[in-house]
């Protein structure tokens, strides 16, 4: 046999693969340690020609069930959410309803239609894009408003 270092090259070999064996271990110790997170049961172990681990997927255990994988996921963004406007006050419907009619109208125009004074109608268009229903493209003298609700 072949010495290294007062060693036998199978006596390096030998340590080489209960390194192994321990980092496969810690493994399979965190297998049964977060199995938990997506089944209530425990994995099941087959050792044949091939080692074989089966880890038992239930819906009602798992967080992510349902979630696509980063390569499964779709180059389209999702929907944004739908804003709420079962709350907005008389005030903020006639304001969004001049704006669908011209996406242009200044806020000095929408206080002349409304008969609002120009600081509650800019109180009024700031909760709305708050709240997501309404949002401004462009700048304040060439700029558009945008109803999003």
């Amino acid at each position: 046999m072949e010495k290294h270092d007062g060693r036998t090259a199978d006596t390096e070999r030998g340590s080489c693969q209960i390194r192994n064996a321990d980092e496969l271990g810690s493994g399979t110790r965190n297998l049964f340690k977060y199995t938990m997170l997506y089944s209530d049961r425990k994995p099941e172990m087959y050792e044949d020609d091939i080692f074989k681990i089966t880890v038992p997927l239930d819906e009602n255990y798992s967080t992510d069930f349902g979630t696509p994988l980063p390569s499964e996921k779709s180059d389209v963004p999702p929907a944004p959410p739908v804003p709420d406007t079962s709350d907005l006050s008389e005030n903020q419907r006639a304001i969004l309803e001049l704006i669908k009619a011209d996406t242009a109208i200044t806020q000095q125009e929408v206080a002349d239609k409304t008969g609002l004074s120009r600081r509650a109608v800019q109180n009024n268009i700031g909760a709305l894009q708050k709240s997501g229903l309404l949002k401004r493209e462009g700048s304040k003298r060439d700029g558009r408003w945008v109803v999003t609700g």
